[in-house]
């Protein structure tokens, strides 16, 4: 086969699901140049691979709920460092889940983003795309429908709303589908109007109710309620001038309150069809669970608790997040291999991982 042993009983230590397993080997040179280790091939293994795939999978599943060093007490009981951890996490890729294809009414999209911290102290926006079938009732609490989730960090919203459309066609038959796209108004959620065909904006709940709040924060209650009442009636009932009159008589009467009084009823006057269509679509109601969705996928691991993150990490970890599951990428080919390990592997016969009983994982 054109190799000759340089070398025996090279020991070998790699941790998997079983504990670490160590191993003797035989280090050959080619006669037409490079050095291989054989046997690695046969067990699956690539040049420095420490750690199995499966306890690899492991890593990044529980640093999704954990930290890195907790991460590797629970799958390795602290064998392996956080530095591993972390490299894991860069390894994989988001797995791709099968789908049926189907045809559906209406679908709701929900666009958020979290503020994640990063080492350098800089705070960075990662956006967040939830897609479902509407918002089913389980007694008080709801659930929502087939959602699945799209996130990167650093991509520019051309490119994430093109994620996005792709993905929902791959699961969807989008011809006659009604779109409802929930968020906040920033313009980065909005552009996504223009990639969604068929589709409404729609103010969610939390960012309204927050806007009427903030117009008469600083009143005396019993005035503030009053005002609060008029100003909410107004955009129930898509009277825009009826809206205006009353930001005026507020504006008459608490001039010193003239800019967080504009600041909140400009934001409402903006975003005026967004919210009155609570009271024309019922099933504009029927999602919009935009904040939940962000505390729920990002914020738990990525900003509920002081620390810094490394953007080459988020980039890798986040659409992960996102997806809930993953996939570890195939090591590429070492350059030691040898030129003749194919021709190595004819000769001997030699068999697939699955057909010997090692009692590996």
């Amino acid at each position: 086969a054109g190799l000759v042993v340089e070398r025996r009983g090279d020991v070998r230590q790699v941790v998997t699901q079983l504990g670490v397993i160590s191993y003797r080997r035989t280090y050959y040179a080619s006669h037409s140049g490079g050095y291989c280790y054989p046997i690695d091939r046969v067990v699956g293994l690539e040049s420095y691979q420490r750690v199995s795939s499966g306890v690899g999978l492991g890593l990044v599943d529980g640093a999704r709920e954990m930290s890195y060093a907790k991460a590797s007490q629970v799958v390795t009981g602290g064998l392996v460092t956080k530095q591993t951890v972390m490299q894991k996490i860069r390894e994989a890729v988001p797995a791709v889940e099968p789908v049926v294809r189907q045809k559906v009414a209406v679908l709701h999209v929900d666009a958020d983003e979290d503020h994640v911290k990063l080492q350098t102290g800089d705070n960075r926006i990662v956006p967040l795309v939830s897609v479902y079938e509407g918002i089913e009732r389980n007694g008080t609490r709801g659930i929502c429908k087939n959602v699945f989730h799209c996130s990167e960090f650093g991509k520019k919203a051309e490119a994430l709303w093109e994620e996005v459309l792709t993905e929902m066609e791959r699961r969807y038959d989008l011809t006659n589908t009604k779109i409802y796209l929930h968020g906040d108004g920033a313009p980065w959620i909005k552009a996504g109007l223009e990639w969604l065909r068929n589709s409404v904006f729609v103010l969610d709940r939390y960012h309204a109710n927050k806007a009427l709040k903030g117009a008469v924060s600083g009143i005396e209650r019993k005035s503030g309620s009053q005002y609060e009442y008029h100003l909410r009636q107004a955009l129930n009932e898509g009277d825009r001038d009826y809206f205006c009159s009353v930001r005026d008589s507020l504006l008459s009467r608490w001039p010193e309150r003239e800019k967080t009084i504009l600041e909140a009823t400009n934001y409402l006057l903006s975003n005026f069809d967004a919210i009155h269509i609570y009271s024309t679509d019922a099933e504009a109601r029927n999602g919009g669970a935009t904040e939940p969705h962000v505390s729920h996928v990002l914020s738990s691991r990525l900003s509920s608790r002081p620390m810094g993150w490394s953007p080459k990490t988020l980039k890798k970890f986040v659409p992960i997040l996102a997806a809930g599951q993953c996939t570890l990428q195939q090591p590429q080919t070492t350059a030691e291999a040898a030129p003749n390990a194919k021709r190595l592997h004819e000769k001997a016969a030699v068999p697939k991982v699955s057909e010997y009983s090692l009692g590996l994982p």
